[in-house]
């Protein structure tokens, strides 16, 4: 069960839409809430350019540390009745975002970051970038990341619907353990549900190789019958391993598409019979690639990320042994198409 929650701050009201969502996890496993406000040194330069002195730039710093925990404390004041009752700590520290986000999570050690992005697209995230994507690049606790436009995540008591993008790969199964530390938090009146979600991407057929790279209909039938047996085997596993699982309704599906991302963010919008959305959450793995080999590659997660406005679960496996996990037979590995590229 997740029990210590970090949340990042940085002075704006959407990043305050994370704190609500932290507290009433944190109400119910009785956990601490840390909130975070990281101050960027300023190097300190006068008008014409050259360097203040030392004890100027001190006087600086020390001015915005002041006005940092302030904002800290009106921020208790804001959010009294959400917190009352929780163990809280306040923490400013200066220093570059993420690596001091992730440095000070790692002393209170943390169990998950909840965080607010800033909705951006994902061309707009691409080019100024995101500290977001910054953090579960780089961070070994799972993120759990809400949308400044989008739903925030519901904790008052009704089951969560969870969409599990898959590949068959074990890196990408390793989102799975967190979910039900998260889903052990959250108190409901009827079971959690659960939809693991596979995407088979077909290859180009195009110019000359049109005849190698086609998959016949036969080929892709048979891919996506082995896959679904892989999908419906580990929901059997997961219910009959995991207490937390066998609470859960888990249902699978597997789809065709050399768009995985596209595919993934169709199935995440769709509407129930009623006309509400079908999944309250999505959650799924990410490489953490970073510089010209993400570049080259993509991500999925990232994409995910900038089409959606669900909340996202983001775990990277970074120490993750694929291998060691207990009760995966190895006949269940399959050959997969898009593994690793979350």
């Amino acid at each position: 069960m997740f029990q210590r929650f970090f949340v990042p701050l940085d002075g704006s009201a959407r990043a305050e839409k994370a704190i609500p969502v932290a507290a009433r996890l944190a109400h119910a496993a009785n956990g601490t809430v840390t909130l975070a406000r990281i101050l960027v040194p300023d190097a300190g330069s006068d008008e014409y350019g050259a360097n203040v002195l030392a004890n100027e730039t001190r006087l600086i710093q020390s001015d915005v540390v002041a006005e940092a925990k302030a904002y800290l404390d009106t921020v208790l004041e804001r959010y009294d009745q959400e917190l009352e009752g929780i163990h809280l700590v306040l923490e400013t520290a200066p220093g570059t975002i993420p690596s001091t986000l992730l440095t000070l999570s790692d002393q209170e050690q943390s169990d998950l970051i909840v965080m607010c992005s800033r909705g951006d697209t994902w061309l707009k995230r691409w080019i100024f970038g995101s500290v977001a994507q910054a953090i579960f690049r780089r961070s070994h606790l799972p993120v759990l990341v809400l949308s400044e436009h989008g739903a925030t995540l519901s904790l008052e008591g009704s089951p969560l619907r969870i969409l599990v993008p898959l590949d068959g790969s074990a890196l990408a199964e390793t989102v799975l353990d967190p979910i039900f530390q998260l889903l052990s938090t959250v108190p409901a009146s009827a079971p959690h549900q659960i939809h693991l979600f596979q995407v088979i991407a077909t290859p180009p057929a195009t110019g000359g190789l049109r005849s190698a790279a086609y998959l016949t209909d036969a080929l892709q039938k048979e891919e996506r019958q082995a896959a679904e047996y892989a999908l419906q085997a580990l929901a059997q596993r997961l219910s009959r391993s995991k207490p937390e699982a066998a609470r859960c309704v888990i249902t699978t599906s597997v789809t065709i598409n050399p768009d995985i991302a596209g595919a993934i963010v169709t199935h995440a919008g769709a509407k129930t019979s009623e006309g509400a959305p079908a999944y309250d959450l999505i959650a799924l793995a990410t490489h953490g690639r970073t510089g010209f080999k993400r570049a080259i590659l993509g991500s999925v997660t990232e994409h995910v990320f900038g089409a959606t406005s669900l909340p996202l679960l983001v775990v990277h496996p970074m120490t993750a042994d694929a291998s060691a996990r207990p009760g995966k037979p190895e006949h269940a590995e399959r050959p997969q198409s898009w593994a690793g590229l979350l």
